[in-house]
């Protein structure tokens, strides 16, 4: 079903959306295209191409939005889902806050295993 939506002031798009959800100042929109379905979190405060996101889960556009209304620390460790929760977020404070979490993320090193005993071997 082919919906009219504005986005404060935007252009009006009209496609294969669908308004499924609204709290405060977000919405959900649920999307089509062939046999895929799929989800976009906007914010619309927020320019629509800095203000939303594509998501294939309901459940998590809407724990994305509770999380960026809330402040809360996102448990994921996935960056999409972290750069998801800034492009939805108005706080320049949240954004930082998630920033540093990626940060740590992308430098954190992975620990490796070392068998002593093969490198003694080798020695």
């Amino acid at each position: 079903m082919a919906d009219d939506w504005v986005g404060v002031g935007r252009k009006v798009k009209r496609d294969n959306s669908q308004k499924v959800y609204e709290k405060e100042h977000f919405i959900i929109l649920k999307v089509k295209s062939g046999k895929k379905i799929g989800y976009i979190a906007y914010n619309t405060k927020k320019e629509w191409e800095e203000g939303h996101t594509h998501l294939d889960s309901f459940n998590m556009a809407k724990t994305i939005i509770d999380n960026v209304l809330k402040r809360k620390k996102p448990k994921t460790k996935n960056l999409y889902l972290l750069n998801s929760h800034i492009r939805l977020s108005d706080s320049p404070a949240y954004d930082r806050f998630i920033n540093d979490i990626i940060n740590a993320r992308k430098n954190k090193k992975k620990q490796g295993y070392r068998n002593d005993k093969y490198l003694k071997e080798r020695l």
